[in-house]
């Protein structure tokens, strides 16, 4: 009995000493959360490094939003838990799963190693600054600022009446937005015409609309008389980013001119619109009327 008391005590002394021998450095793992005050993790040894993709970003753009974070300290993580919280005005698309409800979960940290977060997002707002942060419990650890450019997309269209031997020509142009087109300017009209607007001014070949507001519009008709031949290709811009470059030209020709297949040639400079000819402007362009206003 003595002899196998004494083995058993012998075994719990072994026990203890190996215990006793575990060095700090074996035993430096643990989950954490960055600036807990329970926390093991020294914020200043995790490096982030936050940013986004195109830098120009406009309303209905997909954005690539990247947070990474390095450990440059003397331990691993296990289990590392960090918040990234984005605005409103992004919708997420595609996210990693570790990320489940604005909560970024890092199995492991090690020394040296890095790890990245990366969503890709659609912005829904424009002419704005939107925020993300990452924050752990307790503080904010980093911001990102996302500067959202204004946006314009002008549309250009033209229809041509005649009207007792005169054409009747229409330009229109829409502005369906979301932001304000400033600067709006038609360029490459025909210089022979004459021309009546409620909206800027005609100078040479250019149309001066100024500012279109958002889904508002401006027309110009110009009135000529028949020649054999012609063509024209009008374009419209402004200082704003167009999303939709598709549809800020309208060209022809007197292949695809109704009617006498004939083109523009100046009456009067100062001749005003015959009123039938207005009334089937308004007749025509009224209806195909689009508002596409941006609620705020």
């Amino acid at each position: 009995m003595k002899t196998r008391a004494g083995f058993i005590c012998l075994a719990l002394l072994l026990f203890c000493l190996s215990l006793a021998c575990v060095s700090a450095s074996d035993n430096v793992t643990g989950d954490a959360l960055v600036n807990n005050p329970n926390s093991s993790l020294n914020p200043e040894n995790i490096t982030i490094n936050h940013y986004y993709t195109p830098e120009n970003v406009t309303k209905n753009q997909l954005v690539t939003i990247v947070a990474n974070v390095t450990n440059k300290g003397q331990m691993d993580y296990h289990n590392l838990t960090l918040y990234y919280n984005l605005p409103q005005g992004i919708e997420p698309i595609i996210w990693p799963s570790e990320y489940v409800n604005g909560t970024w979960t890092i199995d492991s940290l090690y020394v040296g190693e890095s790890y990245s977060l990366m969503i890709v997002g659609l912005i829904k707002v424009s002419n704005t600054t939107l925020t993300t942060t990452l924050s752990d419990e307790n503080e904010t650890l980093s911001t990102l600022n996302i500067i959202v450019f204004p946006s314009a997309d002008l549309a250009i269209r033209q229809e041509r009446i005649l009207v007792d031997g005169l054409w009747h020509w229409f330009i229109r142009v829409d502005n369906n937005g979301p932001d304000d087109g400033v600067n709006t300017t038609v360029y490459y009209l025909p210089e022979y015409l004459a021309y009546e607007t409620v909206v800027g001014e005609v100078v040479g070949s250019q149309w001066y609309v100024g500012t279109l507001k958002s889904g508002e519009y401006a027309s110009l008709m110009l009135v000529c008389e028949p020649l054999d031949k012609y063509s024209f290709n009008i374009l419209v811009l402004s200082d704003i980013f167009d999303p939709n470059m598709a549809n800020n030209n309208v060209s022809g020709s007197s292949s695809d001119n109704p009617g006498n297949n004939t083109p523009v040639k100046v009456v009067d400079r100062n001749a005003t619109g015959n009123p039938i000819a207005l009334l089937l402007f308004a007749l025509f362009m009224i209806p195909l009327t689009k508002f596409r206003r941006v609620r705020k």
